[in-house]
């Protein structure tokens, strides 16, 4: 009786706030949104902030964060503060759990140097990277916005049972820039660099060292291009490289190597209350491993990822609620080799099974929700009356 008195009153609260016309809150959003609309790259959100931070200056006077799912994997808090008609600072505070559809200076150790010290020397020697720092800060031009952002987190450990001191220590830095663009004929540009180096060591007392270091540098641009009042077209190119060195027992070595190159191309439908976003994507993935890493032979592989489905649509039912849904699914070649005597070679077509996906976006004046909505949730029907959750993951703002 109480979950349902709760709900009559939510119900009651919503219809009279959809009586009142409101000014549309533009600024709103997050990886909820983003996952509402199939995953789409060719999106505009505050998402991106992590990725280019030239979009302080679009999303001003904001604070956001997400709440996570209901583990509270993936909560993080974050603002941007106008200094003046030029200037936008900010930062974000996230943890290692970070959620995103890219890789960003905020999120920490994605490439695991840190459990593989710990793996290869055994124990937990070295902590983990757990809270990451990032400044940012955008500054206007003419037709012209650039950003910068800075990120670093660090661990330390020693351990001396009067023996000797053996330390473990852990760290990494990124850096990102990106800009926003006016080009001719009402086309913009929105492009971004990241740079990010982690790396994990464990000396013992008497012993020899171990170091494991990691190092991504990423780009990508996409340009939106209106093609008539309601329709654009929306051209993207991703690159990424990722590589990194060992050394253990006073040996040394090359960490797997992987580059990734990323085309894509989306169609955006506006009219009125009625977004409809998405379109496909080429990847190119190559990957490389040696003997000395591995310890049997030099390992290629390579991936292609075509079509990349993203597609996504959303409709303000009222001002202040908004419907979303997506799809997402992606054609998978494999081929790889193993350069041992004979040679192994080995090949595969894959079908990444379609993923649908709904949310829903709530919006009290400048104060936004947006969550996806769990597909037990439907399933449920009046059950969600006695206590089934609503959202498997839920986003938060407030524009000021």
């Amino acid at each position: 009786m109480k979950k349902f008195f709760v709900f009559f009153v939510l119900t009651v609260l919503f219809v009279n706030i959809s009586m009142v016309a409101q000014e549309r809150n533009q600024k709103a959003g997050g990886y909820a949104r983003v996952t509402s609309l199939g995953g789409n790259p060719f999106v505009t959100d505050p998402e991106l902030l992590k990725y280019n931070p030239a979009y302080a200056a679009t999303y001003s006077n904001f604070i956001w964060g997400d709440l996570g799912n209901a583990g509270d994997a993936g909560q993080f808090a974050g603002f941007n503060f106008y200094i003046n008609d030029q200037l936008t600072v900010g930062a974000l505070l996230t943890k290692n759990d970070l959620m995103g559809i890219h890789t960003g200076i905020s999120s920490l150790d994605p490439a695991g140097v840190v459990s593989a010290v710990n793996t290869t020397v055994g124990g937990a020697k070295v902590v983990g990277l757990e809270n990451n720092l990032e400044l940012l800060g955008s500054y206007k031009l003419d037709n012209m916005t650039v950003g910068l952002g800075i990120a670093y987190a660090s661990t330390g450990k020693e351990n001396d049972p009067g023996t000797g001191t053996s330390k473990g220590s852990a760290s990494q830095l990124g850096l990102n820039a990106g800009i926003l663009m006016k080009l001719a004929a009402d086309m913009k540009l929105d492009a971004g660099f990241t740079f990010m180096t982690t790396g994990a060591s464990y000396e013992p007392n008497g012993g020899k060292i171990t170091d494991i270091s990691q190092s991504i540098l990423s780009l990508y641009g996409k340009v939106t291009m209106p093609l008539t009042s309601k329709m654009s077209v929306i051209p993207l190119v991703g690159f990424s490289s990722s590589s990194g060195s060992w050394e253990t027992a006073g040996k040394s070595g090359d960490n797997p190597s992987m580059t990734e190159i990323k085309v894509g191309c989306g169609m955006k439908y506006h009219e009125g209350d009625f977004l409809l976003i998405g379109g496909p994507t080429f990847v190119y993935e190559s990957y490389s491993e040696t003997k000395d890493f591995n310890g049997t032979a030099d390992i290629e592989e390579s991936n292609i990822k075509f079509p990349v489905w993203n597609l996504g649509a959303e409709w303000y039912a009222t001002d202040w609620l908004i419907a979303r849904c997506g799809y997402s699914a992606e054609t998978h070649s494999m081929s790889k080799t193993t350069k041992t005597t004979p040679e192994q070679k080995d090949s595969e077509t894959m079908f990444v099974p379609g993923a649908a996906s709904l949310g829903l976006g709530l919006r009290f004046g400048t104060f936004a929700l947006d969550g996806v909505v769990a597909a037990s949730t439907i399933r449920s029907g009046l059950g969600n009356i006695g206590g089934a959750p609503t959202f498997s993951y839920v986003s938060a703002s407030y524009a000021f």
